[in-house]
Formats: C-alpha cells, sequence, structure tokens
C-alpha cells in the first residue's frame, strides 16, 4: 500500500473514531413522538425552577416522549421528558426556551444525558408504541409505570416541517442551553386518554397539567441534539417572586410526597448536617437515618447530598 493510500485509511480511521464518540452533536432519526403543550400550577413548578429564571407568565409546561431508532453513537434510545417555558432566554423558531424539570432515559444513555444535558436525567423504561390505530406511551421507573397516554392523529400530517427549539439546563457545570433541530413529518393530535399518577418523581408530578393546550405526534422525524453552552449568570432573566420570605422546607417537603419522617432528614441534611449529626438531632440510628436519605434521593430524583443542598434552597426561596 502507498504512502497516500495509508494516509487517506488513517485519516477514515480518525473520522470513524469521530463519529461514534459519545459527545454532542447527537444526530438520530426519532421513529414515534408524542408532545403535549400544557397549562400548569405555578406553585408546584417553582421549587424545580433555578433561581435567577423566570417562569412565562402564560404557564405553558411541555411533555415529550420519542423513540430513537438510529443515527448517533447513543441509539437507540427512548426518552420522556418534561419542561416549562421560560422568559428571557428566546428560541430560534418558538417564542420562549424550555428549561427541563424532568428526564428519564433508557439506561445506558441516561449517563449521556446527565453528562452533558440534564443532571437528574433518571435512568428508565419509557416505551413508545402503535396499538388499536392510536400512538401510546408509558413511563416507568424502578418497576413502577406512573404516565400513560394515548393520542391519534386529528388531521393530516406536514411533510418537511422543520424548527430549532432551544432549551436550558441544569448539569454539574451550572445552567446550559442547547439546540434541538428536526425536519420531518408531524400532525396535529387528539388526546384519547392521558394518566399521572402519584409514583410519577416530583419533577414529573409538578408538571400535572391544569389543562392541555394542544398535542402533536411525529413520525421518522430527522433531529439533532446540539452542543450545550453555558448561560453566565448575568444572562439570566430576574426571578418571579412569588412570596415575601423563605417557605418552610418541610411543608413542601410533604408535598413532593415525602413522609414526615423523610421530610425532618432532609431539611436538615439540606443545611449540610451529616448523616451521624442528623440522626443524633432526630434520635434515630444513623443506619436509620441513611437508609431514609436513600428513599428520599429516590422520591426527589437526585443523588447526592449537595443535589439535596441545591434543591431545600429552591425550596425556601424559589
Amino acid at each position: 500500500m502507498s504512502d497516500t493510500s495509508r494516509k487517506r485509511w488513517d485519516r477514515m480511521d480518525d473520522a470513524i473514531g469521530q463519529a461514534t464518540e459519545r459527545r454532542p452533536p447527537f444526530p438520530t432519526v426519532l421513529r414515534d413522538v408524542i408532545w403535549l403543550v400544557m397549562r400548569i400550577d405555578p406553585a408546584k413548578i417553582a421549587p424545580f425552577v433555578p433561581a435567577g429564571l423566570a417562569v412565562s407568565l402564560d404557564l405553558i409546561g411541555v411533555l415529550g416522549i420519542c423513540e430513537a431508532t438510529s443515527g448517533s453513537a447513543i441509539t437507540p434510545f427512548v426518552r420522556a421528558f418534561g419542561g416549562v417555558a421560560i422568559k428571557g432566554h428566546d428560541s430560534p423558531d418558538t417564542k420562549e426556551a424550555v428549561y427541563i424539570v424532568g428526564d428519564v432515559v433508557t439506561a445506558g444513555v441516561a449517563d449521556v444525558m446527565r453528562q452533558f444535558y440534564v443532571q437528574s436525567a433518571l435512568a428508565g423504561e419509557p416505551r413508545v408504541w402503535r396499538e388499536d390505530g392510536l400512538l401510546r406511551g408509558s413511563v416507568s421507573t424502578g418497576d413502577r409505570e406512573w404516565l400513560r397516554v394515548a393520542v391519534r392523529s386529528s388531521g393530516r400530517a406536514r411533510s418537511g416541517v422543520t424548527g430549532r427549539d432551544a432549551y436550558l439546563g441544569t448539569t454539574e457545570r451550572g445552567l446550559s442551553r442547547h439546540i434541538v433541530s428536526y425536519l420531518g413529518a408531524v400532525a396535529p393530535a387528539e388526546i384519547v386518554s392521558f394518566e399521572l399518577s402519584n409514583d410519577a418523581p416530583p419533577a414529573f408530578a409538578a408538571l400535572k397539567p391544569t389543562s392541555i393546550i394542544f398535542a402533536l405526534r411525529a413520525r421518522d422525524l430527522h433531529a439533532t441534539w446540539g452542543e450545550p453552552h453555558d448561560v453566565p449568570l448575568a444572562a439570566l432573566a430576574p426571578t418571579v417572586t412569588m412570596q415575601s420570605g423563605p417557605r418552610d422546607p418541610l411543608d413542601v417537603l410533604r408535598s413532593m410526597g415525602l413522609t414526615p419522617a423523610e421530610a425532618r432528614l432532609a431539611a436538615l441534611m439540606g443545611k449540610g448536617l451529616t448523616a451521624r449529626s442528623a440522626a443524633q438531632e432526630l434520635r434515630i440510628s444513623e443506619h436509620t437515618a441513611r437508609s431514609t436519605l436513600k428513599q428520599v434521593y429516590g422520591k426527589l430524583g437526585i443523588r447526592k447530598q449537595a443535589e439535596l443542598g441545591h434543591f431545600i434552597a429552591r425550596v425556601q426561596f424559589s
């Protein structure tokens, strides 16, 4: 083999290596998509929105379930995510950007989502399938199914629909922004059924709609998740203050589904106490404190004490 041919093949090998690297952008083909746009309760969603972001006055929440079949190193996977429209971060093709408050992804891809887009992404079992002329979706975490939805087309699909939407998410680096671009066939949809149970993770439970504005379904949608970029604090919109002083974290933690014992422990450890110190103050064993803490993490969709501290701060001052 000549030196010229060898260099050509070496470059191809490098290109293949770069194409399979698990870093954005992530192009993929979404075989089926369910998309809901809803009105939500501002008091319920406030604890899940970082300080410095202002929820849209229209109180728009979004919920999407999609199945990605091919296209990049992270497919195939199924993803369910929920978010809320944010003031002051306009999207290229829509009125406002969406902050992702909850994310459940097929195991194996959740770590990629946590690294680049949403630190609180959970590994779970989202599903999308077609049955009896309906497009159906469901989401489970652990062994509990907590979301089930079914839609059917209510109009003709439009082919060649394109767009670019902006999303905000919290990662280990802080707040970031990324663009999702898409091209494909999209149709208006009618909601046949929608069930969101009390077993839902708190962030998703907070998105329970007061009303559903519209629904869409898509098939064979070509989409690309772009590279995330850090959002400087100076770029944040002013926070909308919903009350004059800090709230009692115990009340809000209870509303998130924690038991009284779990809420008391979470409030103490959210202030920075160790498991041993919290156990002494609550007059329980350290073993009980640590096992209770695991239950708290599971219910709040977090993984470590630092995240618990941030959550408590948002609960008190959002």
